[in-house]
Order: C-alpha cells, then structure tokens, then sequence
C-alpha cells in the first residue's frame, strides 16, 4: 500500500456526503485505459494506476494496473489525480515514470496528462455516461485480447512445420495486415513424393474473415489428404465455401501438385493472382492464369486442371494480391531472375517485406524449386522451409 498524501495533496470526499462512493472496479476499467494510452502518448518506461483502499484523513493506495517496467525501483516523474468535482472526491491516481529517452516531460506533456485526467474526473462525476463509457471499454477490451488469441492461432498457422519432399525446395511467408482474415498458404506432402501448395484470399476481414479463413483451411486440407485430381477437389471446395459462405463474399486460390520424380506439376487456379513459373533452362517466365472462377460466389463452378513442366531449376512463386499491389510485374520478373543466389526462404520473405500498419494488406508468397543438386545448397530455417535430398 502507498500513502496517498506521500504523493501529492488533494481534496478528498466529504465524509458526510450522501453520494455513493463509485464501485472500484469500475474506476479501474477507465484507469486501465488512461495507463496504457499516457504511456504510449508520453513515451514513458512505465505508468501505473492506483486507487484509494479507502477515503478520509490518511487514505491508502492499491496498485491495480499497469503498464510497462521499473515502477518498482524508480520514483514516478509525473503524478496526476483522476478527481471527481461533483463529489469532491479522488477516484484515482496516475504515476507516470520517466520517459524512455531519459529525456524531461515538457509543458505540454505535463498538460496532456493532467487534462486526460481532469477530463476522466469529470466523465466519473455523471454515474449515467460513465456506466456507459464502461461498458463500451470492456467491449473494446474483450475485443483485444479475444484479438491476441486469433494472433496467435494465426501465428501458429502461418508457422507450421513442413514434409519433405525430395529433390524439392519450398517455403511459405505470410505478413498479416492490421485486420483479421486475408490472406492463407498450405504446403502438404501428397503420397509421400509429391507437394501439395495452395496459396488464396478470403475476400472479408474481421470476424466473418476469421471464420471463412478457417473454413477454407480446414476444407482444403481435408480435400488435399483424398489425393483426387485438383479440379475435381477445386470443384468441391468451391461447393463447400458455397454452403458456408454470406452473399457476396468468396475466396480466390491457386493450388499446384508438384511430383519432382515426374517432373510435371499440375494447377488449378480459382480466380486467384497468376503464379509466376521461371524455367531454369531457358530463363522463360510463364504465368499460371486463372482456369476457374473464384470460389463460394456459385454452387456449381467448372474448372481446369492444367498441366505444365517443372525441370530442375525451374521455381514457382505464387503471390497474394497484396505482393502485387506493392510491386510491379517487372520488378517481380528481375525478383525471379535474380533468385538463383538466394534460398525460397529469402525469396519468399523479400517478396512479402514491406510496411506494417492498420489498412496494409496481408502479403503472402509460396515458392517452390525443382534441384539438381541438393547438397550443394544453403540450409534452411527450421519449421520454415523443408530441403530434402534427392
């Protein structure tokens, strides 16, 4: 417990006031809020919320939020009541530590953080708005961390470990934008020595972009393990994301079955960015156009599994429309040209790099390569890539 007078003096509730007193852990649902968002403003190595154990003469602090470290072993720079006006009151305090830099808090620091307190005092006065401000918190604080936990399903997914397949080279990368759905990539062995890729986009966001991702995850992966050609199981994912899908939302993909013993892949590609396939030999770029439309808007939809070579040194790219809205189709033909150097690892992450930010797309990459001579070349990241000699 802190001794709340040892820390700055203040007004303190009339004991013979009939208002009653606001319930604490509602107060904390503001103090949380107003901890994390002065400590991001300020740039400050740590702010804590504390609220009075109980009112009077000599009233004590409890520690409920923080935010940041070193609260403990450093004094506090800055200290600001959350003081209700109507009842004459101390809801809270904040503590603010020193800023990360070392620097000093200017005028305008000390002024932004005593008026957000001043402004939370006054919402605290009127029982009314700051029930409802509470409940609109919790909702936005539900929400994040129900945020954190998809993250991190989210992570797991893109950060599976790969099959080996001999005589093949692959890997996956994808960036995820601010908001949830998107962008979805599976690397799968079919029999044993040949890949299964597929690389697409869920056409929603948030929530419903959760749910359909999922869904058409789960689908592919279940229709991939049946090894039935890939127009017949395009077709039935396509059925599949008919049943489950809203009016108006769909789902693009570009799925491949790479056998290296045969040295032929085939494709299917559902309304999705064309693949890029380089020939090593001759150094000829094809693109792997769309043979089918996307996927959920029809019950029923046709679709043609092409077939193309896929000689050693030959490498696939398949992109999500998020690469392609960052660079030029030129810009990705030198990107192939000059991958001959460079691991899928390093290419499939160069193609994806690029800026972070709420309204940034997902940007997903799949590279695939034939070798010839696999001992010769670099190791790989675990769980990131999977080399397997021929």
């Amino acid at each position: 417990m802190i001794s709340l007078p040892a820390l700055l003096p203040l007004t303190y509730r009339n004991p013979n006031s009939k208002s009653q007193p606001f319930p604490s852990e509602a107060i904390s649902v503001f103090l949380r809020r107003v901890v994390t968002d002065l400590r991001h403003w300020l740039d400050s190595r740590w702010t804590v919320g504390l609220i009075p154990s109980r009112q009077g003469v000599n009233p004590e602090l409890k520690l409920v939020c923080a935010s940041g470290e070193g609260a403990g072993s450093e004094g506090p720079e800055l200290v600001c009541p959350i003081q209700r006006k109507a009842q004459r009151d101390v809801a809270a305090v904040v503590a603010i530590g020193p800023k990360n830099d070392g620097s000093r808090y200017s005028a305008s620091d000390r002024e932004l953080a005593e008026n957000l307190c001043q402004h939370m005092g006054t919402l605290l006065s009127d029982e009314r708005i700051a029930r409802n401000l509470i409940d609109e918190f919790e909702t936005v604080e539900r929400i994040r961390e129900e945020s954190e936990v998809a993250r991190g399903i989210y992570d797991r997914l893109d950060h599976l470990g790969l099959p080996r397949i001999p005589g093949l080279e692959f890997c996956g990368h994808c960036h995820r934008g601010g908001a949830f759905g998107g962008d979805f990539f599976e690397l799968l062995p079919r029999g044993g020595h040949e890949l299964f890729c597929a690389i697409g986009n869920v056409a929603a966001r948030g929530t419903p972009g959760s749910l359909m991702l999922g869904s058409a995850v789960a689908s592919i992966r279940a229709l991939a393990g049946r090894h039935s050609p890939l127009d017949e199981m395009t077709a039935e994912l396509n059925w599949l994301l008919w049943e489950l899908s809203p009016e108006s939302f769909y789902t693009s993909s570009f799925c491949a079955a790479i056998d290296p013993s045969k040295r032929q892949m085939t494709y299917v590609n559902a309304g999705h960015e064309p693949a890029l396939l380089l020939h090593g030999k001759s150094g000829r770029i094809e693109r792997l156009e769309s043979t089918g439309a996307v996927l959920g808007l029809a019950r029923r939809s046709a679709y043609r599994q092409r077939t193309a070579a896929f000689d050693p040194g030959d490498l696939l790219l398949a992109l999500s429309d998020g690469v392609g809205g960052r660079m030029t189709e030129d810009e990705l033909v030198r990107l192939l040209h000059d991958a001959e150097d460079l691991t899928v690892h390093d290419l499939t992450a160069q193609a994806v790099s690029g800026p972070d930010g709420d309204g940034i797309p997902d940007r997903t990459a799949v590279a695939v390569r034939s070798m010839e001579d696999i001992e010769d070349h670099l190791p790989l990241p675990a769980c990131e890539c999977a080399v397997a000699a021929a």
